[in-house]
């Protein structure tokens, strides 16, 4: 699937700002553990936080449930914060080769476009994901509200890709190379099916067998601060929210 243009992403924002009430998104990202046979002479490189032998499927999501972005083969045992850092996405972004627009299709803020994540991923100033805690304040709790509104379309992209693929309900017997391709096959399918067939509902369950079938990636547990612009970008948003 080719990189979205510049104009494509303004659609892209226009439609998450309408659908979810967040401005300036470009795409939701996520990842999931996609289950396949112990691969030969591999030792302990695919074996996950869960205990079973995987590749990595890290997605962007457009506001239509649509395949925009995905990297496809990180190795299950890799930590998930290296799992972004070490992707084309991550390089696409930090390097400036994204086509990504300057204007603001909303008028009312002042924050660079960015992506929405949870808590696998790194707060900066063009990834956002919620506060964690338990203590948090009415407008904390309306930021985490609003990105996990606009999030939650990449897990429902991930459950639909699972329902029409039964294979996704087992444990691929196959080694990694052809299950990068089966994998990239379907999410590039799925964008077909959407083409044809419209949007998927609100809510689909995800896909899972036992413990072992596309499963999330792990929060990022580590102490890296986010940089001071990152919170500025928080809090022009978290004013936003409070007022629309």
């Amino acid at each position: 699937m080719s990189i979205p243009t510049h104009d494509k992403f303004v659609d892209i924002a226009r439609q998450f700002l309408c659908k979810s009430g967040v401005p300036q998104c470009l795409g939701a990202i996520d990842g999931r553990h996609v289950c396949l046979k112990r691969p030969s002479k591999s030792g302990s490189l695919y074996y996950n936080y869960k205990k079973f032998y995987s590749i990595v499927l890290q997605a962007i999501v457009d506001a239509n449930y649509k395949y925009i972005f995905i990297d496809v083969g990180a190795y299950g045992s890799q930590s998930d914060g290296g799992i972004f850092r070490d992707s084309t996405f991550e390089r696409a972004l930090d390097d400036g080769n994204l086509p990504i627009p300057t204007a603001g299709v909303q008028k009312n803020i002042d924050v660079p476009f960015f992506f929405v994540g949870d808590g696998a991923y790194p707060l900066n100033t063009n990834l956002m994901k919620p506060f964690r805690g338990l203590n948090l304040s009415r407008k904390q709790l309306l930021f985490n509200k609003r990105i996990s509104r606009a999030r939650v379309v990449v897990e429902n992209a991930f459950g639909q890709t699972c329902q029409k693929w039964m294979i996704f309900y087992t444990v691929i017997q196959a080694a990694p190379e052809v299950v990068r391709k089966i994998v990239k096959s379907t999410c590039t399918l799925h964008n077909l099916i959407m083409d044809m067939e419209g949007s998927c509902s609100d809510s689909p369950e995800e896909a899972k067998i036992g413990n072992v079938c596309m499963i999330p990636l792990q929060e990022d547990n580590s102490q890296q601060r986010p940089s001071q612009n990152a919170k500025e970008v928080r809090e022009k948003l978290i004013d936003y929210f409070d007022s629309h």
